[in-house]
C-alpha cells in the first residue's frame, strides 16, 4: 500500500461512521463549532478536515487530495465541496473509495513508516 492509499483510509476510516463527519466545516467541536481539523478537540470531520487530519505532509495532502477531486469529478462531475455538503456521507465514502482505487493504480510507491 503507497502513501497516498494510507492517507487516504485512515481519512476515510476516521469519518466512516456517520456521527464523525460533518457539513460546510473542516471540523467540528463536540458542540459542532468549527475548528481546525488538527485540533485536539475536533470529533467530526468533511472529506478535506479528514484527509488534513491524516495527512503527515503537506505534500501528501496534496497528493491524496487531487485523488480526491479526481474522484469527485468523475463520479459526480462536481467539486469535492459539493459532493460533501450537498450529497452527503454516501456519497463522501464512495469518492475515498475511488480515490483509494485511483491510489493503488498507481503502484507500491513510498510506504508510511
Amino acid at each position: 500500500m503507497n502513501m497516498k492509499e494510507q492517507i487516504l483510509v485512515q481519512a476515510r476510516n476516521l469519518i466512516s461512521d456517520k456521527t464523525r463527519w460533518c457539513r460546510c466545516a473542516l471540523a467540528q467541536d463536540e458542540a459542532e463549532r468549527g475548528v481546525n481539523p488538527s485540533d485536539a478537540t475536533a470529533r467530526k470531520w468533511c472529506a478535506v478536515g479528514a484527509l488534513e487530519h491524516c495527512s503527515p505532509t503537506v505534500g501528501l495532502y496534496k497528493a491524496a487530495y487531487d485523488l480526491l477531486l479526481k474522484a469527485a469529478g468523475s463520479l459526480y462531475h462536481r467539486r469535492l465541496d459539493f459532493v460533501n455538503d450537498e450529497l452527503g456521507h454516501e456519497a463522501v465514502l464512495e469518492v475515498y473509495n475511488r480515490a483509494i482505487e485511483l491510489a493503488r493504480q498507481e503502484g507500491p510507491g513510498e510506504m508510511m513508516p
